[in-house]
């Protein structure tokens, strides 16, 4: 009998394991995703600056991807539904960032939320085309 609890307290135990090491690859994941995002605006800022002429970061809702080159795009996760304030449209599903070779942008939050609760911000300053990463989940 004693064989059976232990057997049982066991299975239970790594189930609990096994059910927080899931969360926790979709978590890894998500944010490997956001980072991918924010090294596609700073190569944007950086490939202005370099050559002269103004490029834009790109954000599809319908397509679910992002790009600076349409030919390399990068897929949104069906968990992540993006959000932009202050962001140029192109269209109604369209976000734009514009980068300029002084280093300034079109500017704008993008927010990133998964269920509804927003996870990430990305800002990006008018005057000086920084891009910022906040954690809301921190």
């Amino acid at each position: 009998m004693e064989v059976l609890v232990v057997l049982i307290l066991i299975s239970l135990a790594s189930s609990l394991v096994a059910t927080n090491v899931g969360k926790s690859s979709g978590h890894k994941r998500t944010v490997f995703f956001i980072k991918k995002v924010q090294s596609l605006c700073v190569k944007a800022r950086q490939r202005a600056m370099i050559n002269g002429s103004p490029q834009s970061f790109v954000i599809s809702s319908s397509k679910r991807s992002c790009w600076i080159v349409p030919e390399n795009k990068v897929e949104i996760p069906e968990s992540i539904t993006i959000e932009g304030e202050n962001v140029k449209t192109v269209e109604e599903d369209m976000y734009v960032i514009r980068f300029y070779p002084d280093g300034s942008s079109s500017g704008g939050i993008l927010f990133f939320k998964i269920d509804e609760v927003t996870i990430f911000r990305l800002k990006v300053d008018v005057l000086t085309g920084i891009i910022e990463l906040i954690n809301d989940q921190a």
